[in-house]
């Protein structure tokens, strides 16, 4: 009995590193060239980095520019037909008039892209 409960404890112990794995935040690069909304945050024209970490395709984005977060978002990931050719952020009409809102951004080489919103889109 003691055997098994400590072959128990052992195998629940050595798969940690795995789970903790898994859980490390994506990682990707933002350029915007002119202001635009993310959420209720207005970004600036600039570089911001982009990570995001979740379970399924529900995940919060961090958007950080100089190390500083300056937003976060909930959004999904999403299956693209075919990997991106290059970095691209998709802009819609939002809700602040006829200011641009971040809906989708596409990173280069990856099939996966970062759809704006909770998991109801």
């Amino acid at each position: 009995m003691k055997f098994l409960t400590l072959l128990t404890i052992f195998a629940a112990l050595a798969s940690l590193p795995v789970v903790a794995a898994t859980k490390e935040a994506d990682k990707g690069h933002l350029e915007l060239t002119s202001p635009a909304w993310i959420g209720t945050t207005q970004l600036k024209p600039g570089d911001y980095q982009v990570d995001w970490s979740g379970n399924g395709p529900a995940v919060q984005v961090r958007f950080l520019q100089h190390h500083d977060l300056v937003a976060q978002v909930p959004a999904r990931v999403i299956e693209l037909k075919k990997p991106a050719s290059r970095d691209a952020v998709v802009l819609k009409r939002g809700e602040h008039g006829k200011a641009l809102a971040i809906d989708e951004i596409d990173f280069q080489n990856n099939s996966q892209a970062l759809k704006m919103g909770g998991a109801g889109l």
